[in-house]
């Protein structure tokens, strides 16, 4: 459970009249991990009850479920699922990830699907192939629903004997996302190359760095 004090709930900025409000959240969630020698799984579902003490139209409930599972095939193969289910309605949900605020309650359904698998081509070069599909829709017209489709292609060498606990990175791969409105429909392509490096500092710790371009088409 969670309590709040906001002085500007819906966000208004130039001077106009704000609102302010308390929203007490409650958060039911269930989390089920399993794992074995070979298999790692683990489903969350939560649902978020809000309540604003004043403003009683923005009263709603969120939710949010998530699934991943990884398996080792061989000893040298992995293969990996996620799928993610969200459906979300404040204002500042993308504030902390993004900066933006989106200007208003309307809920939103966000969807994503992924693959992945893993490969030990030597003892110190791994590959890892991946595919994922997102969707965003939204309840009011006057915002782009969207589709993406990505697949991506990293490759990591261990070059411990040079840098000890140390990895480089080159990862390569492709974007389309679809947006669709009212009036409008359009896509873009995103292209993207990175070489970067990744340093482990102990088990829990560690540090990547990428540097690289991308190229975008629409």
């Amino acid at each position: 459970a969670r309590e709040e004090y906001n002085d500007n709930i819906f966000l208004i900025e130039n001077g106009e009249p704000k609102i302010d409000d308390f929203i007490t959240t409650i958060s039911p969630g269930l989390r089920l991990d399993e794992k074995t020698e070979r298999l790692i799984a683990r489903l969350n579902s939560r649902l978020d009850f809000l309540f604003y003490k004043e403003v009683n139209d923005l009263n709603t409930v969120d939710q949010f479920h998530r699934g991943n599972l990884q398996y080792r095939l061989t000893p040298r193969m992995n293969v990996a699922a996620a799928a993610d289910y969200i459906v979300d309605s404040r204002r500042d949900r993308d504030l902390e990830r993004t900066g933006l605020v989106i200007p208003s309650n309307a809920k939103r359904n966000r969807q994503r699907y992924a693959v992945s698998a893993d490969y030990d081509i030597s003892e110190k070069l791994t590959s890892e192939i991946g595919y994922t599909y997102a969707k965003e829709d939204y309840e009011e017209e006057i915002f782009a629903d969207f589709q993406s489709n990505t697949v991506n292609l990293l490759f990591t060498h261990n070059i411990s004997d040079i840098i000890l606990q140390t990895y480089s990175r080159l990862n390569l791969g492709y974007t389309r996302y679809d947006f669709s409105e009212e009036f409008l429909d359009f896509a873009v392509d995103n292209y993207f190359l990175t070489i970067g490096f990744e340093h482990q500092f102990s088990e829990t710790f560690s540090l990547i760095a990428d540097i690289g371009t991308r190229y975008s088409d629409d």
